[in-house]
């Protein structure tokens, strides 16, 4: 269905696998921004980031 669709079997090939990179660099830039803003987050409020223990940044 595919195959038709995007006009034969090496074109529905090529898409499928932009598509792929592209939602996985989407995903690996999304959970970068998060754990950045986590870390930001940890650093606003004092603590060291290395999540082992709260000890206050001087």
């Amino acid at each position: 269905v595919l195959e038709k669709r995007y006009g034969g079997r090496e074109q529905a090939h090529a898409a499928a696998v932009r598509i792929q990179r592209a939602f996985r660099q989407h995903r690996m830039n999304s959970r970068f921004r998060q754990m950045m803003t986590s870390s930001d987050h940890q650093q606003m409020n004092g603590f060291a980031s290395n999540g082992h223990t709260p000890e206050r940044i001087r």
